[in-house]
């Protein structure tokens, strides 16, 4: 008998087989840019300095904060050499700077 999560993965491998590469590749960036944006405002909020009121990070606006996953997500401007974390950290020093 399938479970719920075998009915789930033929379903979204049915889905996926429908699909040409370029396809595949959307669907991934819009899934994962969200969890992306999710990521980038919370490491924003850990890097506040909340006791001075004129912090750099507390200026980042939705809009740069959607400019750093877009650069992230679609144009794959990161260090493969470094972690998740310290690319995150460079595109949003780079995009404040």
């Amino acid at each position: 008998m399938a479970t719920p999560q075998t009915n789930i993965r033929n379903k979204v491998a049915t889905i996926l087989n429908t699909m040409n590469a370029e396809e595949r590749e959307e669907l991934l960036n819009q899934l994962w840019l969200p969890l992306v944006i999710q990521d980038v405002q919370s490491h924003l909020k850990d890097r506040i300095d909340n006791t001075d009121p004129n912090d750099k990070y507390r200026a980042v606006t939705n809009d740069e904060i959607e400019h750093i996953a877009h650069r992230f997500v679609y144009e794959r401007d990161y260090d493969c050499n470094q972690d998740y974390w310290s690319n995150l950290d460079a595109l949003i020093d780079d995009v404040i700077s």
